[in-house]
């Protein structure tokens, strides 16, 4: 058995792991925390799954509270179960399963949350009493390698990659249908967009999403939003609506700059160009594959400038799927994961 702590119950990423876990005959249970968005996305029905607690953002002396109730959850279950591996998700949740007695931890790192001396001081310790790191991006597992002096046998890379086989029926459309599909909380970004569009004719923002920004498009007569959705249940119906996939997070973030988010797999499969924040390994990847361009967020001009490039450049990325197959985009996590565990453990 393996006993999942993830910080939120609606992250498609964590669902991939227990349910790869479970192919893998690894007998998985979660326990979550809830958070306020993208609560329509669940675990698979085969994984038992009990709630910690609900987290709000903020309040962290109610947030320290919930998180020593976790802690004694942990423990009783640890106890009363015998499980002796602990699969954490982000640093509060390593904390947890090792003051609950897990001995066995293995970390994965989907995000770099912040550059502090405190939280590096915690993360370095949790690398150091991990079993196993998992990491989303080759960038990352080069960044932490370097950072904590990691031994990079115990780190692998397990890409976020789409578990259903792509179907794209696109309907016709006499404008480029720029898609927001996430989770919407860049500001910077996405107030770009939305003027871009309104400047631009030819030119129709389609979003599926929740968030923090989205105000910006909620109720807006000239664009298409759609609210939340789940993933990978509505992939389909949400790529066959767009044409281009619009992914630029504030490259400010040294996290931004190195992560390889899933739609980077989601365009490949469904065959959408990608419009990225320049300066990014996304952005690398990109361009690499010839399937989208980066575009500056440092002004709106440039940002215009470099919007105009990718439409007049669309149909010639759109032709560089061609050279992409299943192997690129298509979900490898059970081999990949439980190969290596059955490796450290077995």
């Amino acid at each position: 058995m393996i006993t999942l702590i993830t910080p939120t119950s609606s992250q498609p990423r964590f669902h991939k792991r227990a349910l790869a876990l479970l192919d893998g005959q690894l007998e998985p249970v979660v326990f979550s925390f809830k958070r306020s968005y993208y609560n329509v996305n669940e675990f698979h029905q085969d994984v038992p799954v009990t709630e910690l607690a609900h987290m709000e953002d903020g309040k962290y002396w109610l947030r320290f509270k919930k998180l020593f109730s976790a802690v004694r959850i942990l423990s009783r279950h640890r106890k009363l179960s015998g499980s002796k591996i602990a699969y954490a998700f982000s640093i509060d949740c390593a904390l947890i399963a090792i003051l609950s007695g897990f001995k066995e931890i293995i970390y994965e790192v989907g995000d770099i949350r912040s550059s502090s001396k405190v939280t590096r001081m915690l993360e370095e310790y949790i690398f150091n009493k991990s079993k196993l790191i998992c990491v989303t991006s080759t960038a990352f597992k080069e960044y932490f390698a370097k950072l904590y002096s990691a031994d990079r046998n115990k780190i692998i890379v397990v890409d976020n990659k789409i578990t259903t086989t792509p179907n794209r029926e696109v309907s016709a459309s006499d404008k480029l249908r720029i898609g927001i599909v996430g989770l919407l909380r860049y500001r910077t970004p996405l107030e770009f967009i939305c003027r871009f569009a309104e400047e631009t004719p030819q030119v129709k923002l389609v979003v599926y999403g929740d968030g923090p920004c989205k105000s910006l498009f909620a109720d807006k007569q000239d664009i298409a939003f759609y609210g939340p959705f789940k993933n990978p249940d509505d992939l389909d119906k949400i790529y066959s609506s767009i044409d281009a996939n619009y992914v630029v997070y504030d490259n400010s973030s040294e996290n931004v700059r190195l992560a390889i988010p899933n739609k980077l797999f989601e365009s490949m499969g469904y065959k959408v160009p990608m419009i990225v924040a320049e300066n990014t390994y996304l952005g690398e990847q990109v361009a690499h594959y010839n399937i989208g361009n980066s575009v500056s967020i440092s002004s709106y001009e440039a940002f215009k400038q470099d919007m105009t490039r990718f439409i007049e450049q669309h149909a010639t990325y759109a032709e560089s799927f061609n050279n992409i197959g299943p192997q690129d985009y298509m979900d490898d996590s059970d081999k990949v994961l439980n190969a290596k565990i059955k490796e450290v453990w077995c």
